[in-house]
């Protein structure tokens, strides 16, 4: 008979040196490394885009307002796959899913180092937002879930925290890699940077959820009670970054103080995350019972 999900220890445990050999709970590797994942979606995310934006609309001599549509086309169409990459990671696991979609992105990149017309720009924002933005935060957020439950809410603070105060110097890196190479090539080389930090990094400490590896979530002792006493609301998380990346007009009105707004929002909405809590499970948002956790 195939093992029950909602029966991890009937699972057959997976070997792991990386698991095994870490002199402490594990989870805690797996949270540095989602958050640089995240930080890694920054080429896809408003902050990173925008910071291209005047050479894209010279080299192509495409208006304002055109990109601007056609970053908001985009972004919609990316998310359109979201659920779709969902179903992906549930049945193929965090660590698959990071190395198929890390590479991607890293391919989606390149793509926009050769854009030449507003088709190609367009199919170019819809890979990266869906790619960047989306599918590769979707992975790293999951895989955090899946490894703290009681802890839930500080871990998902810290990391968003930890990503706040990181992409304030990322696009710094971006203006750099501009001034040195053009921004074609800047487009590149990030895709290039994506393939030689996340993908491998994924592929090495990126794991499933702890019982298969004989843990239990947050470090807790076999047998105790696996629902959280307490859990962040996620959607406070999202909603800041959500409402200042759907705003094209917003975004590219004034590309110099986007990195520092977006920063601001960013950061602010995150922390406010941090400290918002559920009493019980039974007091879940709508009345909705634990989702299931899957691998």
């Amino acid at each position: 008979m195939k093992p029950s999900l909602a029966d991890p220890t009937a699972l057959p445990l997976h070997k792991s040196c990386v698991v095994s050999r870490t002199p402490f709970y594990y989870g805690w590797v797996v949270l540095l490394a989602a958050t640089f994942g995240m930080l890694m979606t920054t080429p896809g995310q408003t902050l990173g885009v925008s910071i291209f934006l005047d050479r894209i609309m010279a080299d192509l001599g495409l208006s304002r307002a055109t990109v601007s549509l056609l970053y908001t086309v985009g972004t919609l169409a990316g998310s359109f796959s979201l659920p779709f990459i969902g179903r992906f990671i549930d049945r193929r696991g965090s660590r698959t899913a990071v190395i198929v979609i890390s590479a991607l992105f890293a391919l989606a990149c390149v793509w926009m180092g050769f854009v030449g017309s507003a088709v190609a720009l367009l199919v170019g924002f819809i890979l990266i937002r869906g790619l960047g933005q989306g599918a590769l935060g979707l992975v790293s957020l999951h895989v955090i879930n899946l490894w703290f439950v009681r802890r839930r809410g500080l871990a998902v603070g810290l990391s968003g925290l930890g990503m706040a105060l990181a992409t304030a110097l990322f696009p710094f890196v971006i203006e750099a890699l501009i001034g040195a190479f053009g921004w074609r090539l800047a487009y590149v080389v990030l895709g290039g940077l994506v393939a030689v930090t996340i993908l491998p990094l994924g592929a090495w400490l990126y794991r499933g959820r702890p019982e298969l590896y004989g843990l239990e979530p947050d470090g807790a002792r076999r047998g105790a009670d696996r629902y959280p006493r307490s859990e962040t609301i996620l959607w406070c998380r999202r909603a800041g970054p959500a409402l200042f990346g759907f705003s094209p007009l917003a975004t590219f009105s004034s590309p110099p103080s986007v990195p520092a707004l977006s920063f601001i929002t960013t950061t602010s909405w995150r922390l406010a995350a941090s400290t918002v809590w559920r009493r019980r499970r039974s007091s879940y948002l709508l009345g909705l019972s634990p989702p299931e956790r899957t691998y």
